[in-house]
């Protein structure tokens, strides 16, 4: 996914989970910035955006 992200910056599965590794590694900074690349694309209904808006919420 990190070569996908090169490639296509705001390709939202992407963002996604180099977000979620970045997370699990300790990257929250990285992760912040990327989930919130993608919070930005996603419609204000969508189940996707509340679930990234929780795991934005969940880094500490």
């Amino acid at each position: 996914m990190e070569q996908v992200l090169a490639l296509a910056p705001d390709n939202p599965d992407a963002l996604y989970f180099v977000g979620l590794d970045s997370a699990q590694k300790g990257d929250t900074s990285r992760a912040r910035a990327l989930w919130a690349r993608l919070l930005v694309q996603l419609p204000a209904e969508s189940p996707a955006r509340a679930q990234v808006q929780q795991s934005l919420d969940s880094l500490k």
